[in-house]
C-alpha cells in the first residue's frame, strides 16, 4: 500500500516538489498517512476501506500546498534580492 499512498501524493504534489519546505511536508504527511493506513488496517478495515479513509483524513490539500508554495517563492525572491548596490542609510 506504501506504493500507492505514494502514487497519490506524487500526484498531488507534482506542481510543487521544487520547494524544499513542500518535499518536507510531503515526506512528514506520507509518514502520517502510512501510520492511519495502518492504524485503519489493524481495526478491522480492508485495505481499500483503508486507503479511502486514510486520503479523506487529510482534506483537500492542495490549497495548503499552493498557499505554501506561493509564500516560499516570495519569500527566497525577496532574499534573493541583491542590496550590495543599494543606498539604505535612509531606508530605516
Amino acid at each position: 500500500m506504501n506504493t500507492k499512498l505514494s502514487a497519490y501524493l506524487d500526484e498531488v504534489f507534482s506542481n510543487y516538489e521544487d520547494l524544499k519546505p513542500i518535499r518536507e511536508l510531503k515526506e512528514e504527511l506520507f509518514h502520517d498517512l502510512q501510520e492511519r493506513f495502518n492504524d485503519l488496517q489493524k481495526d478491522g478495515l480492508d485495505e481499500k476501506a483503508a486507503f479511502e479513509r486514510t486520503i479523506a483524513s487529510i482534506g483537500e490539500i492542495s490549497e495548503l500546498i499552493g498557499s505554501i508554495h506561493a509564500s516560499t517563492t516570495k519569500l527566497q525572491q525577496i532574499v534573493g534580492i541583491d542590496f550590495s548596490k543599494q543606498n539604505l542609510q535612509k531606508s530605516i
